[in-house]
């Protein structure tokens, strides 16, 4: 019996094995005819590779089928389609190179889709399984890709992470024309850091690399770009002699010349060489007429009348700046239009015409503004942005180990269990017995462990969206200051009738300014490191005591904070916190108070009231909904108790209650 058996299992075995050696044969076909652009027949063999692996396959035979036919879907723009495939290979699939391929693709299909804030927990997964994995050349390419998308997202740091990863691995295989695109990227950066040394060592790698392979383009490209990091410098010789490098590898018609010529008489209006800089400016125009590249024409417009109102031509000037009159409607780049009217501004000053000049002076400054809020605007986003996806990197990193730890568990146990089932097979179990039931036993211990692997992603998504959540009710208070109001100001200084005025006005800014800043410190700072050096009640107070004293709101605290305060754990400290805080801002921002009453007591039910009562203009309906009125309430609901902003005949109470002892 036993020779029997042993002899059954091993024909199923060598069937099985022949099975598998099929799927692979017909999967390379298909990838074949892929290479050939015949993607409808190497689609036909994907699917039948896959009826053949879901009838006798393996998982791992399946899962890279669906992730090919998901890629055929994309390559067709068919990006639902391609979605679903890639979610089923990962779902039968989590740890292995097709997961990490997986989860890039989604990354992939959710920027076509333009769903940008799902792209990077995509990218995030498919880059901790690459960095566990053997690289070869598609790993080197998702590197490059997940680097162009933090750059552009302005995470600078894990951009230039990627990218050097891309760019040693580019130059392990070889593929220098890819590695050339690395350096530059790399370059730009670390150009846009104004770290300018270290951009043209990069740049430079690119450029002998464009050498080597005698290709015009990327060597006119890598030039280019070192000329640019020279004028970064204000090193205007040596960007000039690579300027001149890079038209000289460039074609008369090439889309980049107009740019080059322009850049090469910037650099000439710096050194003073006033006349080289027209000449060169007109020469940038008539490479961009050929292109009909309106923005850029303008670009060179704007210069030229620049230089000749420096020369006092004005009769020229203003031949241009009719020129640029009629075509500025045909762009709607922001900086042209600014250069534009400041030029108009200088015109219109040495022609006498002081009101035309005061009308543009004024048009130029709200164009500057706009252009200045945006950027300010940017910034704080990204700086937004950096703190969620660091957040968010933490909390991967953490659930990634309790993940990796669980399928250490699985694996030990399904190769336990498959020592018993051996044991069981060479103990004699019958034909029938050994082979249905053996193969029921394994498909459910699988399904088990992908049931299992489904749960730890779903819950990873989970605490994904807390985290956003916990973020989002963190920073919502977060203000930026009108810097530029400010700098208007100052500007405004000198024509100024009234300095005195303008000063303390200046000086009430800079308060305010300050106190702000002092604001922002409290939200953004981590609670658990003021506990750590003294009680939570006296964190209170102080928190009182400094509102008091730059809000010039008097505070009158009741009575001593009780101290069972102090015995709250951290989480419902910082709840607590969190609600004081927002009925400071409120006081601040909202009620016009000149007085703020606080009191906290303990009743027989073993519950804490807190109660914030000023005497200001009292609650306004457009705020009852306010993100700040819902902190109050959401917090409360976490302590397990109940939070109330009501008006009184007088100001507005903030009444918070929630028990501090177990019943």
């Amino acid at each position: 019996m036993l020779k029997a058996t042993l002899c059954i299992a091993l024909f199923f075995g060598v069937v099985g094995l022949k099975a598998q050696t099929r799927i692979d044969q017909l999967t390379q076909m298909g990838d074949s005819l892929m290479l050939e652009k015949k993607q409808q027949e190497g689609l036909l063999v994907y699917r039948e590779a896959l009826t053949q692996a879901l009838d006798g396959g393996s998982v791992m035979q399946v899962a890279q089928l669906y992730k090919k036919i998901g890629v055929y879907h994309y390559r067709k723009k068919e990006y639902e389609q391609a979605e679903q495939f890639y979610r089923k290979s990962l779902r039968l699939d989590t740890v292995s190179k097709t997961a990490a391929d997986g989860y890039y693709n989604i990354g992939l299909v959710k920027r076509k889709l333009n769903q940008l804030d799902s792209v990077f927990p995509y990218l995030e997964r498919s880059m901790a399984l690459y960095g566990e994995l053997e690289p070869d050349e598609a790993t080197y390419n998702a590197y490059l890709t997940a680097g162009i998308l933090y750059k552009n997202k302005q995470l600078y740091d894990t951009a230039l992470r990627y990218l050097i990863k891309a760019d040693n691995g580019f130059a392990k295989t070889g593929n220098y024309k890819k590695q050339i695109g690395v350096a530059n990227t790399i370059g730009a950066i670390h150009s846009r850091l104004r770290n300018y040394r270290m951009a043209l060592q990069y740049q430079w790698v690119a450029l002998n690399l464009g050498n080597e392979l005698e290709r015009n383009e990327d060597q006119a490209k890598s030039y280019s770009n070192i000329g640019n990091t020279y004028f970064g410098l204000k090193e205007y010789d040596s960007a000039l002699m690579h300027y001149k490098k890079a038209l000289s590898l460039t074609d008369v018609n090439a889309s980049n010349r107009g740019k080059i010529l322009r850049n090469m008489a910037n650099s000439y209006a710096e050194k003073g060489d006033l006349q080289q800089s027209l000449e060169n400016y007109k020469a940038s125009l008539n490479a961009n007429k050929k292109l009909n590249d309106t923005t850029s024409l303008l670009y060179s417009y704007n210069g030229i009348t620049h230089l000749l109102l420096g020369q006092g031509d004005t009769k020229k000037a203003n031949a241009y700046l009719d020129t640029v009159s009629k075509m500025i409607s045909r762009t709607s780049d922001l900086l042209v239009l600014l250069n534009y009217y400041k030029n108009k501004a200088s015109y219109d000053h040495q022609i006498e015409n002081y009101k035309r000049a005061f009308e543009d002076q004024t048009t130029y400054s709200k164009l500057y503004e706009q252009i200045y809020n945006l950027e300010q605007a940017e910034a704080v986003q990204n700086l937004q942005s950096r703190f969620e996806y660091e957040k968010k990197v933490n909390e991967n990193l953490q659930l990634s180990l309790a993940n990796q730890n669980n399928l250490l568990l699985i694996e030990k146990q399904k190769s336990s269990l498959q020592n018993k089932n051996w044991m069981l097979a060479l103990l004699g179990l019958s034909l029938f017995a050994f082979g249905i039931g053996y193969y029921v036993f394994r498909q459910r211990q699988k399904v088990k462990a992908q049931e299992i692997r489904i749960e730890k992603l779903e819950a990873i998504y989970q605490g994904q969206e807390t985290i956003k959540k916990r973020i989002a009710r963190d920073l919502h208070d977060v203000i930026t200051t009108n810097f530029d109001g400010l700098r208007l100001k100052i500007l405004a200084f000198p024509r100024a009738q009234n300095i005195q005025k303008l000063s303390n006005d200046i000086a009430a800014d800079l308060t305010t300014i300050n106190q702000q800043i002092r604001h922002v410190s409290h939200r953004l700072s981590p609670l658990e490191m003021h506990v750590k050096e003294r009680p939570f009640t006296e964190i209170l107070k102080s928190r009182f005591t400094e509102f008091q004293l730059y809000r010039k709101v008097f505070v009158y605290l009741d009575d001593e904070l009780p101290a069972i305060l102090n015995e709250l754990d951290f989480e419902a400290q910082n709840n607590v916190y969190s609600i004081v805080l927002e009925a400071l801002n409120n006081v601040d921002k909202h009620a016009k108070a000149t007085e703020l009453q606080i009191s906290c007591e303990e009743d027989k039910l073993g519950r804490l009231h807190l109660k914030l009562i000023d005497n200001g203009i009292g609650l306004a309906s457009g705020n009852k909904k306010g993100i700040g009125l819902m902190n109050i309430h959401q917090r409360a609901e976490l302590l397990g108790g109940k939070g109330t902003v009501e008006k009184m005949p007088v100001g507005t109470k903030v009444h918070l209650i929630f028990p501090v002892k177990e019943s």
